[in-house]
């Protein structure tokens, strides 16, 4: 699975591994997988974990379902878990996640360009 945006109305689609078109739950329509966002490369290497610490506003790839997002690092919170935001997403994907879901990002990162919707 992949997490796509829809063309239309930007909301969040989760499209299935080999298939060439989805349909948007919120505004029905279909959309055509060549136009939408690709997926981020797997980083080269990851931290380790016990040496990375991320701060607050630092940009971020975090795995989401097998698959790397640019995301931004909201907050630290307690016993190493951060609080992200998937850039070019509503706040309603926002998420707590740990270490292990975490990675500096890199120069192969292929990030959708910012149309100007917000989700």
């Amino acid at each position: 699975m992949s997490l796509v945006r829809c063309d239309h109305c930007g909301a969040p689609l989760e499209l299935a591994d080999g298939t060439s078109t989805v349909r948007c739950g919120y505004c029905q329509k279909d959309q055509v997988v060549t136009a939408m966002m690709a997926a981020v490369e797997r980083p080269a290497a990851r931290p380790a974990a016990s040496v990375e610490r991320y701060t607050r506003g630092r940009p971020v790839l975090c795995e989401w379902r097998g698959r790397w997002w640019p995301a931004t690092i909201l907050a630290e919170l307690p016993g190493g878990q951060y609080l992200i935001h998937y850039d070019g997403y509503s706040s309603s994907w926002d998420e707590t996640v740990g270490l292990e879901r975490l990675a500096a990002r890199s120069a192969r990162c292929r990030a959708r360009p910012a149309t100007g919707r917000s989700a």
